[in-house]
């Protein structure tokens, strides 16, 4: 729907728009997924201000992540992004301000949630999700 393809132009505005020397490798990724021909969007309001967006490619096994209207962290905290399924919670990368986020989720895996961890992550969520968003199925 519209707000589908609102959310897969807010990621690729955050994509084109990134200006910090991140690899290209991570920029091409972030392009085939928003260009892929199965591409899915689902945007969640996460607690306390802001929206999450997903973009996802079962096809390619990417996903990107951008938020917007999201407050800075608290000190010594970081946002962190998980994946989540039979297999259990996996860490999928600390959100950086301005820099959409890329995972690759596995088969089995149908959520995706935010927490807010101690600055530099954690390797499972210490805090309950202030986010949580069903990932599309292939």
């Amino acid at each position: 729907g519209l707000a589908g393809v609102a959310a897969v132009g807010v990621a690729a505005s955050a994509v084109l728009g990134e200006t910090t020397n991140q690899a290209r490798r991570d920029l091409d990724a972030a392009m085939a997924v928003l260009t892929a021909p199965d591409v899915q969007a689902v945007s969640q309001p996460i607690t306390g201000g802001g929206t999450g967006s997903l973009v996802v490619s079962r096809g390619r096994g990417r996903l990107v992540f951008t938020a917007s209207g999201l407050p800075s962290p608290p000190s010594s905290r970081s946002y962190e992004l998980w994946l989540m399924g039979p297999a259990g919670v996996r860490p999928a990368g600390l959100l950086r301000s301005g820099v959409p986020t890329l995972a690759s989720p596995e088969s089995g895996d149908d959520r995706v949630g935010l927490t807010v961890e101690p600055a530099g992550g954690s390797q499972q969520p210490t805090t309950q999700p202030i986010m949580l968003a069903d990932l599309p199925a292939a």
